[in-house]
Formats: structure tokens, C-alpha cells, sequence
């Protein structure tokens, strides 16, 4: 079983179980590169949340390249409705800063403030 699919056993059974709880937000850590992301993950759509890899190009290029099997994933906290999911998600990627750092794999939050992107007047 790799780390990722021991999301399983990360989210206590009443937790995941719960009808009240819709999603996650998580942390990958590539431990080789000394790279982060934090993403958010729902319950809901019907794909297996226990081997959701994000949707960060970079960060699925480096887990090809290294191994998925070498990252560390972790979950930051839960939500109770798409809305908080969604809020919780941007509060820790600002919390964490991680459109102004290197070692974030992160390139947006909410699709709508980039990393490096130039605001033109």
C-alpha cells in the first residue's frame, strides 16, 4: 500500500464516515525535492479519493519521475460543505505563502491569484 492510499487509514473511520464531512485539504511532500502542495479533496463526483494525486502538472511530472511512493501525504483538516472545503483550502495556501515560495508546487489559489504573474496597469 503506498503512503498516499494510507489516506484510508489518516482519516479516522467516524470522520470519513460522517455524512457531514464532504472533503479534506492535504499536504504532499516530495521529501527528495523538499517540495510542498496543498490541495483539497472532496468526498463527492464518485473518484477514489484514496489515490487522488491533485491536478499540479509539476507535482505529477516530479511523482512520475521520482515515484509516488516516495511522497508524504497528509491531511491538514476537514470540511463540512463545499464552501468551507474551498475556504480552508485557500486559508492554508495563503497561511503557507505559497505563490511567493520555491518550494511550493502550488501555481494558484482559486484560480484566480497565480504565482509569478505580472499585473499589467
Amino acid at each position: 500500500m503506498s503512503k498516499f492510499q494510507s489516506f484510508g487509514a489518516l482519516i479516522p473511520y467516524h470522520i470519513w464516515m460522517d455524512v457531514q464531512v464532504c472533503g479534506f485539504i492535504y499536504l504532499i511532500t516530495n521529501p527528495i525535492d523538499h517540495k510542498y502542495y496543498i490541495g483539497k479533496k472532496s468526498f463527492r463526483g464518485g473518484t477514489d479519493w484514496r489515490i487522488y494525486t491533485g491536478s499540479c502538472k509539476p507535482l505529477a511530472k516530479d511523482m512520475k519521475r521520482i515515484g509516488k511512493d516516495k511522497f508524504i501525504f497528509e491531511v491538514l483538516d476537514y470540511a463540512s460543505n463545499q464552501r468551507d472545503l474551498t475556504l480552508k483550502e485557500a486559508m492554508y495556501q495563503i497561511q503557507f505563502d505559497v505563490l511567493n515560495r520555491e518550494d511550493f508546487y502550488n501555481q494558484n489559489i482559486l484560480g484566480r491569484f497565480f504565482k509569478n504573474k505580472i499585473d499589467v496597469i
